[in-house]
């Protein structure tokens, strides 16, 4: 399995050359033999074969090539689930729509090099369709990618253990649990370092592609650490991630709403300055995380 990693510390990186060139690969032998009726045996041995899949392949991974700086791209720009109907249509205008223009001026040189115009090939009958049909497959690949990169393990509740006083006073469990998380956010400026205490922060979250924190009293600082190195080291019994893009702190949470869907809209101190919505698929452990 790959290893899990996130660009920005928020999207999927998509770590998958390997598997482009097997697709390719295998996207290139279907186009070839697409529609010959020759025994696939005597296809193989055939020097066209060879000649006609390099080319098919150079244009499948192209395809694929842009596919995944595309899904990147939007990655960064529209969330799948908060944004769903503006993310598909941008997939499509710009995942499929350009990736099939892409395919055909490839073949389009393809054929001028050796004399053809696509336009009297059987291209556009045969082999056209069959490309569409892989750049839908590839989008659908990099958004089944993105659930399962993103949403799952992640979306389990984090295993968050209520202390009794007997506990408090075991230095052999409680106080080396509590050694393991963070203690200390350190802000890196252009003329200073300010060390800020996790007790001080209210809520971590990402705007325009940086991470930020503010604290309690209002200031907001600027900060490197993505936020799942934050999730992976704060405490999960003061702090959780209630989307992509924000980790609050449990005393940070004034009011809890309903919404007309699944999800709950939250009032936070300090005020943030847009809505908090805790994401569809952490609303089961949000409930279990508050209620305390």
């Amino acid at each position: 399995m790959e290893n899990r990693v996130y660009t920005n510390g928020d999207t999927p990186a998509y770590n998958d050359v390997f598997k482009r060139v097997i697709l390719s690969l295998l996207g290139a032998h279907f186009i070839v033999v697409y529609g010959d009726t020759e025994d696939i045996g005597k296809i193989i041995r055939q020097f066209d074969y060879y000649n006609a899949l390099i080319v098919s392949f150079v244009i499948a991974f192209l395809l694929l090539y842009y596919i995944w700086m595309i899904t990147r791209y939007l990655d960064q720009k529209l969330d799948w689930f908060q944004e769903t109907n503006k993310r598909i249509a941008a997939q499509v205008l710009l995942g499929v729509v350009p990736a099939a223009a892409i395919a055909v001026l490839l073949a389009w040189v393809y054929f001028s090099m050796y004399g053809h115009k696509i336009t009297e090939t059987p291209y556009f009958d045969s082999d056209f369709p069959v490309i569409v049909l892989f750049i839908f497959l590839a989008n659908i690949y990099y958004f089944l990618y993105y659930l399962v990169a993103t949403f799952w393990p992640r979306d389990e509740l984090p295993s968050v253990q209520k202390t009794t006083p007997e506990q408090q006073t075991t230095p052999n469990t409680t106080s080396l649990e509590q050694e393991k998380y963070r203690k200390v956010i350190l802000v890196q400026t252009p003329l200073k370092s300010i060390p800020v205490s996790v007790e001080d922060i209210g809520y971590f979250f990402r705007e325009n592609k940086q991470n930020y924190l503010r604290k309690k009293d209002g200031e907001i600082y600027e900060i490197q650490l993505s936020l799942d190195e934050l999730e992976a080291t704060l405490d999960p019994y003061d702090f959780f991630r209630i989307n992509r893009q924000m980790i609050i702190c449990f005393s940070s949470c004034k009011e809890i709403r309903p919404t007309t869907g699944p999800r709950l809209d939250l009032q936070l101190l300090p005020v943030y300055n847009d809505q908090v919505l805790v994401s569809e698929t952490k609303v089961a452990a949000f409930k279990g995380w508050i209620e305390r």
